[in-house]
């Protein structure tokens, strides 16, 4: 079977060569020499090698570094269309572009796998208890110490009194917002923003990576 496929790769080659090209956007270019091209379409020359001859897996290691945002967005649109019919395994520092891309998560420290799951349920699970930033208009205060008397309520820090901004958590498993949002309106004062705090996969890397002392 894999002989045929070799076989029938080399007798169509023309073929292959022209889809992983329009695959991956490059025709326009198809004239000219690599050396010559942007780093950008570079990249894509990169990923029509790579795909030739259909491998069941594609191993990408840092694809957008050097790019500017433009061919960044246009990299990793084309690796959620590769992922469509290939596994694509992708190695990348650049945590957003794992949130961006990936749909299955792999985290190594010190050379040991640490977590694996998917990007949604890993930021569920390390998310932990709710927290939301609140910002009044007057009396941040007052806002803080009445926002602790709330039962369900962990604790209320003031960021940023100038600017009436709190950071409230909830004791695990419970959603507060209905709660504060019914307090200040009481009390006559005025919000004018409330928003939940969601973790980011760069705070979900560093708080698993950092558990017993690792780095």
């Amino acid at each position: 079977e894999q002989i045929q496929k070799q076989v029938d790769l080399f007798l169509n080659r023309k073929k292959y060569v022209k889809e992983a090209m329009d695959t991956t956007g490059i025709t326009e270019v198809s004239g000219r020499m690599i050396r010559n091209l942007s780093k950008g379409y570079k990249q894509r020359v990169g990923l029509a090698q790579a795909i030739l001859g259909y491998p069941e897996v594609i191993i990408l290691d840092e694809p957008t570094v050097g790019l500017d945002p433009k061919q960044i967005i246009e990299i990793r649109d084309l690796i959620k269309k590769l992922g469509e019919k290939h596994t694509v395994i992708l190695s990348s520092h650049i945590l957003t572009e794992i949130s961006a891309v990936c749909d299955h998560v792999f985290i190594i420290s010190k050379g040991k796998l640490v977590a694996s799951d998917s990007t949604e349920n890993l930021l569920d699970q390390m998310s932990g208890a709710q927290e939301i930033e609140l910002t009044v208009r007057s009396e941040a205060d007052r806002a803080k110490a009445l926002l602790e008397e709330i039962e369900y309520v962990d604790h209320a820090d003031l960021k940023d009194a100038k600017e009436g901004s709190i950071l409230v958590r909830a004791k695990s498993g419970n959603d507060i917002r209905e709660e504060v949002f019914r307090l200040m309106a009481e009390n006559h004062i005025p919000v004018l923003e409330m928003r939940t705090v969601t973790k980011s996969l760069e705070d979900v890397f560093l708080q698993i990576t950092q558990e017993g002392g690792n780095q």
